[in-house]
């Protein structure tokens, strides 16, 4: 028994210490505005420690951009754009996100205008700004239609049709997908924050492949709560909905756990504010602000 209270008090001291170096991050950013940690009355330090899971999904995007001129008529037999998955667009092997590659397709593409539908007119700009659609006296003023509220299209200049040249496109993009599990009783705020961006923590599991179908164990300190798993729901549930354009192609996946530091204090006064995250954020905004720092919540442009 008295080896058990040793170790408690133990992690007890270690949770404190580990609140005070964090809040003390958090103090460097605005000294004037945050109080010193070391001046908080702190009665007790409760760590929890939720469980992010952060899917990160490299993939190559295409698309044609389109570049028109008026021509003087409709075609008989309108052309297709491109697909841009036909076309050879070669990416750098290991290529950085961001990396884009274009190519020129070589002749003409005789379409309709889709700015007017073929129509030859568009709706006039002048009366489209106009406040009051509805007063024909007004509309009837305008002096580039004439009351029709019809111009002639500016794009194939009347006919219809218009020739257009294609530049395929490929970039390397990268989407971020973010779930939090275990929560407790997170204050919303915490809950959401946690939930849409990734705060680091200590990672526990980490895995990369080309494509990413269920977690994979690989260290038997890990815990593997099998196909009921509430963890592996999640994971797979991320897997099947990466965030990835319909379309793309997906080129590589990185799958991270992390456990994230989050502290509830409560201090003598029993008052009750939640620290967490890197960097270091606390909940509720105002908790722990010096009076310049509540002073400065009314200056507009002032962070505090």
């Amino acid at each position: 028994m008295l080896t058990t209270g040793v170790a408690h008090t133990r992690d007890v001291d270690e949770r404190r210490q580990d609140l005070l170096e964090t809040l003390r991050r958090w103090r460097s950013e605005r000294p004037w505005a945050r109080r010193d940690p070391e001046s908080l009355a702190i009665s007790e330090v409760v760590g929890a420690g939720p469980i992010q899971v952060v899917l990160l999904s490299t993939y190559e995007a295409r698309g044609v951009e389109l570049s028109y001129r008026p021509t003087r008529s409709r075609p008989d037999a309108p052309a297709s754009t491109p697909d841009p998955w036909s076309v050879s667009l070669e990416q750098p092997q290991r290529a950085p996100v961001g990396n884009e590659v274009k190519k020129a397709l070589p002749g003409q593409l005789h379409q309709n205008c889709e700015v007017c539908f073929a129509s030859g007119r568009e709706t006039c700009p002048a009366c489209q700004k106009r406040h009051d659609p509805s007063d024909r006296d007004l509309h009837q003023s305008c002096g580039r239609c004439r009351g029709t509220r019809r111009i002639l299209c500016r794009t194939c200049a009347g006919s219809g049709g218009v020739l257009a040249r294609a530049v395929a496109w490929s970039k390397i993009e990268q989407s971020e997908v973010v779930r939090v599990k275990d929560t407790h009783d997170l204050p919303v705020d915490v809950f959401l924050e946690l939930q849409s961006t990734d705060h680091g923590g200590v990672l526990i599991h980490e895995q990369e492949a080309d494509r990413i179908i269920d977690i994979r164990r690989t260290s038997s300190s890990y815990r593997d709560g099998g196909a009921e798993d509430p963890l592996r729901a999640t994971v797979q549930a991320l897997t099947r909905d990466p965030a990835v354009p319909s379309g793309a192609r997906l080129i590589r996946q990185r799958l991270e756990v992390r456990q994230v530091a989050v502290f509830q204090v409560t201090l003598q006064n029993e008052s009750t504010a939640w620290v967490y995250g890197e960097p270091p954020k606390v909940s509720p905004a105002n908790a722990f602000r010096t009076l310049a720092g509540h002073a400065a919540r009314v200056i507009p442009g002032l962070k505090n």
